[in-house]
């Protein structure tokens, strides 16, 4: 009888514990706050965890420092994370120190940014400037002649601009420039050619070719009479877009495209211009735009080299698109539509950014586009896109392009100039022209934010090591 009061009372000890540690099972929570002593947490008791809690854990730096990312059994860059009772956790808060920053800098998250100072390209001034991301003036170069809004950054301290004649005379719209200069950071000019003269005036942006040689957009005054038989519904002369290719050893135009040349219109039966607008998309319908107030009907601002493809990418802002042109072809073939690695002359390879320009119904992408920025209601928005692995243009079928990413935000407008170019970490620098510059990362998050000193911007570019 004692042996059998003893064995109960043994099992019923052991089945009594088995059942204790199976009800009390917890995961343990460690944290590791990298440095040490640059942050707090809260709550400040975290754990263990039960099976099926959850708790809310904030990260805040103290005076000097900026909180990077958790790692670990969790990853975020949020400062706030939720934790679940399903597992252990080990966790690293790292933080990294904060540098001292000008009031200019709004937003600063310096584990994100692209660490390259940034090359601002001044508006209608003789200045330049190179900001660092702690909102600093590194340098400041100053030129003889105001800024006809285009300036590269060349190795050696080096600039290639378009420049403001001083006595400009004759047409000038916005983005007027007229002097194309290489010059020294100590004003020295290497190189000089201008086209500024009552006809014909060189505007907004310049681009130096692999080949050494000089690509510039020229406006191009067409007479009322020629430009009405043309077909063009006008009373006024018009401006139309010119594209020029500069030998700097020789200054001889070694190439030339003009839109002159390319036009469409269903307008006048009696001129050599018209048919259906439809069936020739790769023609630039002259009455697109009938409202322009100054003959300025086409507007382009920006050019871009596509060097694989031997390509010329312009934004054309009275359009809302984006032609591409030819650079394979001669001259004499670029003022027809045969020749070329595209077999289309200088008519255009391809086009994209509203699909009214050549009379289909799709919806437009763009408005009043700008660089690879482009606006849109009062809010402008970046966009990247994939163009189609064969830039085609046919009547009955449309080839694309397809959004890669984008990005807006109610406090981004300007309703001109204005630009975004890649970094060399994958976020986006942009600059919208009257206020300062914005860097963005592929998920959207503003990671630095910056106004701008005293005038306008035209454009930003990255200054890489």
């Amino acid at each position: 009888m004692i042996t059998l009061r003893l064995y109960l009372a043994y099992s019923c000890l052991f089945l009594f514990f088995s059942c204790i540690e199976n009800e009390i099972e917890t995961f343990d929570v460690t944290i590791d706050i990298q440095p040490h002593g640059s942050a707090t947490i809260a709550p400040e008791v975290y754990g263990p965890l039960f099976p099926g809690d959850s708790i809310a854990i904030t990260i805040t730096p103290h005076e000097g420092y900026q909180f990077d990312q958790w790692s670990g059994t969790v990853s975020s860059f949020e400062s706030t994370i939720t934790l679940f009772g399903t597992k252990d956790h080990r966790l690293i808060a790292s933080l990294v120190e904060t540098p001292d920053l000008t009031d200019r800098v709004l937003v600063y998250n310096g584990p994100r940014i692209d660490p390259n100072p940034i090359f601002a390209v001044r508006l209608g001034t003789k200045s330049s400037v190179v900001f660092n991301k702690q909102g600093e003036i590194v340098k400041e170069y100053e030129f003889e002649n105001r800024l006809g809004n285009d300036l590269e950054m060349l190795p050696n301290e080096e600039f290639l601009g378009i420049f403001k004649p001083d006595d400009r005379n004759g047409f000038s719209f916005g983005g007027s420039g007229g002097i194309l200069r290489r010059v020294t950071a100590d004003k020295q000019i290497l190189w000089e050619y201008t086209i500024a003269t009552e006809t014909e005036l060189a505007h907004h942006d310049v681009e130096l070719l692999p080949n050494g040689n000089i690509l510039t957009i020229v406006w191009e005054k067409i007479s009322v009479k020629q430009a009405q038989e043309l077909g063009a519904k006008t009373h006024r002369p018009l401006y139309t877009e010119k594209l020029i290719e500069i030998n700097p050893n020789t200054d001889e135009i070694v190439w030339q495209w003009r839109s002159v040349e390319h036009l469409a219109q269903d307008d006048d039966e009696s001129a050599s211009t018209y048919g259906d607008i439809r069936e020739y998309p790769r023609k630039i319908d002259i009455n697109y735009n009938i409202d322009d107030e100054n003959g300025d009907r086409m507007h382009a601002n920006g050019i871009v080299y596509d060097q694989s493809r031997d390509l010329i990418f312009m934004t054309v802002n009275f359009y809302d698109e984006v032609w591409v042109i030819d650079h394979s072809s001669t001259t004499t073939q670029a003022s027809t539509p045969l020749g070329g690695d595209y077999a289309v002359g200088g008519d255009l390879v391809y086009r994209f950014g509203n699909p009214a320009a050549y009379g289909s119904e799709t919806p437009p992408i763009f408005d009043r586009v700008h660089h690879p920025n482009f606006s849109n209601d009062e809010q402008s928005t970046v966009f990247e896109l994939k163009l189609p692995h064969q830039l085609v243009l046919e009547p009955d079928h449309e080839y694309l392009p397809t959004e890669v990413w984008r990005f807006t935000n109610p406090e981004l407008y300007n309703r001109i100039v204005s630009g975004a170019v890649k970094l060399p970490n994958g976020n986006v620098l942009i600059c919208e022209g009257d206020f300062g510059f914005w860097e963005v990362t592929p998920a959207g998050q503003v990671v630095w934010k910056m106004q701008g000193y005293q005038s306008g911007f035209w454009r930003a570019y990255s200054i890489s090591p």
